[in-house]
């Protein structure tokens, strides 16, 4: 069964939130766009999922790295006030996340299984994670580096420990590829040596591409060895999109190589619905990858990126940078001793 895109709505004006209550069978996920630190919270959509999150499993040793503590001493801290009592405020501390050390581990492993998913359970039996709330996680990147930009994580949350809903089982992370030396509101102030890892234009949409391979082949591999906690529904935002993105790079290119990333992917696996979250560059991404051109349905499946670039909706500028995704310069291995 082919995946499927379907473009969220919001034209009511509401924000769409990261997770939302859910009815009927399968199980949901969510791709959290993180940061190379690779913690869960901080600001942007990251900061938005640790929200929820933190309110699924609210506990004084949560392993998120949010604590509670009097609104008198948060100043200079990333924080963002839940509850209606201001005297409980919880305050984000991202060294003592534990969803980072599990990420840093997970990292290690798929370093040294490039291409190939790699897997880990009986997670609060380690040492550094013993009290996040996750049954298993596995793992992917394209390349060797230690930079970790590109690599996606899936999560299965244990349940009692879901947000909003028993059946959003599932967390996905990836670090989006930098296009600019910058950090979202919440996160810190980029050191200036972290400029070397910015990317050119076209390995920007390049990254981007193989990120949206290593989602699919993730969930893919994940919903084959667990097909009663299968995924059938991810919800997708844009990647490097924002805070990230390439000055030479649109953010509707952004989304496009994500999802013909995505798209590459030969899936076979049951049912699975990509939900993209709505904005004016995915909604141009999805019209350019979609195969029904019926505007009223806002569901389809998805188009190869060579048959994308034919369209001739597309401007000269934006075809160019998918240079490198339809003729890559390197091979995998030369990516891996970068």
């Amino acid at each position: 069964m082919p995946v499927l895109f379907e473009q969220l709505d919001s034209s009511g004006g509401n924000f769409l939130p990261p997770y939302e209550k859910r009815s009927g069978g399968g199980r949901c996920g969510f791709l959290v766009p993180g940061d190379e630190e690779l913690f869960v919270g901080g600001g942007a959509l990251n900061g938005a999922v640790g929200q929820v999150l933190f309110e699924a499993h609210k506990t004084a040793e949560n392993g998120m790295g949010w604590r509670t503590q009097k609104s008198s001493s948060i100043f200079g801290r990333s924080s963002i006030t839940i509850e209606k009592d201001q005297e409980n405020i919880p305050v984000f501390e991202k060294d003592s996340c534990q969803y980072a050390k599990l990420h840093k581990r997970l990292h290690g492993a798929a370093c040294s299984s490039v291409g190939r998913v790699v897997e880990e359970d009986n997670i609060n039996d380690k040492e550094d994670t013993p009290n996040i709330p996750v049954v298993r996680s596995c793992a992917r990147v394209f390349t060797g580096s230690r930079e970790p930009f590109g690599a996606v994580f899936l999560h299965e949350l244990k349940e009692g420990c879901r947000p909003i809903s028993s059946q959003n089982s599932a967390l996905l992370y990836t670090v989006g590829v930098l296009g600019q030396n910058a950090k979202a509101p919440g996160e810190g102030t980029p050191k200036p040596e972290r400029a070397r890892m910015v990317k050119g234009k076209l390995q920007f949409v390049q990254y981007l591409y193989k990120t949206g391979i290593n989602t699919l082949e993730v969930v893919k591999e994940y919903n084959l060895k667990n097909p009663g906690m299968a995924v059938t529904r991810l919800r997708v935002p844009i990647v490097s999109g924002g805070t990230f993105k390439h000055p030479e790079v649109g953010a509707e290119v952004c989304a496009l190589a994500l999802l013909a990333g995505m798209q590459a992917v030969s899936y076979d696996e049951g049912e699975l619905t990509i939900e993209l979250m709505p904005s004016q560059a995915m909604t141009e991404a999805f019209e350019l990858i979609r195969t029904d051109k019926d505007k009223k349905k806002r569901v389809s499946t998805g188009k190869d990126i060579r048959e994308v670039l034919k369209d001739p909706a597309l401007k000269k500028e934006q075809k160019d940078c998918f240079k490198h995704v339809v003729q890559p310069p390197f091979t995998l291995c030369a990516w891996c001793c970068n």
